[in-house]
């Protein structure tokens, strides 16, 4: 936890107080990259507070002593998930990288994406990190190959607000190799684009219903749709997640609505509009997450929208407005990551 405070409290101060001008959006974003690679790729493997990075550890060892197709043979058998991590931690393994080295370079891949994306589409650069430090960057310490497919959702997420189909499917192509569950996040390009209204309460008041009186319905949705046996095994999963991910992401929503009510006709609504649609399916997912807890593995790839949606609502207002605002909702952000036990567990290398 410590590390991660630091990392907050000199980018503060370098985003408010040290850099400045036109090139302070993008410093402030290496400096953040550099804090974010240096805290995950120094986490402990063998410390972490659950088995995920050291099976990690023994795929990376395995990987590099089995040949290519023979990875590939055993993900076309369904014995072995998202061979493509297989085959990349291999190479690494063979050209001489350690385990530690190879996770680090999972997390530099996460940092550069998550920094290039925030550098073309946030107005503040500092706030974002702080929501990623709040609710997404956790995740990623440990989940190695969702933080893959996350890293190309980032820049499938830049090409959506840019308008680039083709470079969206290529990159949700590629994060769909490293983890089958970003194939979820193809309808984006389309959700994106749809007006901003009442029928976004409806998807969410759906979805909420769904959740809380009609839990099957979800269930017998995941084996309709699932595309392999461990997919359709969730149906079956008992574990839930409680409603706080869904309370915080509502309260999101509704200070974006209502900010937004006040600024219609405003040139920088279209994005941000974009970025509220993609909101809400998150916030559908982790509604269903109270039901099984995998879904937020799904909610995950449209909540790192987030990141720009708020510091961009922010912007919109005059600069007294955007003070109190980066403010308030700044302490909101930092009272609730020292409230939760997001890191908690969290062990530097030793």
């Amino acid at each position: 936890m410590i590390y991660v405070v630091l990392a907050l409290f000199i980018s503060a101060i370098a985003y408010y107080f040290v850099f400045n001008g036109y090139n302070r959006q993008r410093n402030t974003n290496i400096l953040i990259a550099v804090f974010l690679f240096i805290i995950s790729a120094g986490k402990s493997i063998e410390l972490s507070p659950n088995d995920d990075l050291i099976n990690y550890k023994n795929l990376f060892y395995n990987s590099g002593s089995m040949e290519y197709s023979a990875i590939m043979e055993l993900g076309r058998n369904g014995d072995l998930k998202d061979p493509v991590f297989s085959v990349v931690a291999k190479f690494f393994n063979n050209i001489g990288f350690s385990v530690e080295a190879w996770m680090g370079m999972i997390s530099l891949l996460f940092a550069v994406c998550f920094c290039f994306f925030v550098y073309k589409n946030s107005k503040n650069a500092w706030l974002s990190s702080l929501i990623s430090f709040t609710l997404i960057f956790n995740f990623t310490l440990t989940g190695l190959r969702q933080t893959m497919a996350l890293a190309f959702v980032y820049l499938a997420f830049n090409s959506i607000l840019e308008k680039s189909p083709t470079k969206f499917l290529a990159f949700v192509i590629i994060a769909t190799l490293f983890h089958s569950s970003a194939i979820l996040f193809f309808p984006a390009y389309l959700i994106a684009r749809q007006r901003v209204g009442f029928k976004q309460i409806i998807y969410i008041v759906v979805v909420f219903v769904v959740a809380n009186f009609f839990p099957g319905v979800f269930r017998n949705l995941i084996e309709t749709l699932a595309w392999n046996e461990q997919i359709s095994e969730y149906a079956e999963r008992t574990v839930a997640l409680s409603w706080s991910g869904f309370i915080i992401a509502i309260c999101i929503l509704i200070f974006c609505l209502f900010v937004r009510v006040n600024y219609q006709g405003n040139a920088n609504l279209r994005k941000i509009d974009m970025l509220i649609n993609l909101h809400v399916v998150n916030l559908c997912f982790l509604a269903l997450s109270t039901v099984v807890a995998e879904a937020f593995r799904l909610s995950l790839y449209y909540s790192i929208g987030v990141v720009a949606l708020v510091p961009n609502m922010i912007a919109l207002g005059n600069k007294k407005e955007k003070a109190i605002l980066e403010f308030g909702i700044s302490m909101v952000f930092i009272l609730y990551l020292f409230w939760s036990p997001t890191y908690s567990n969290f062990v530097f290398f030793k």
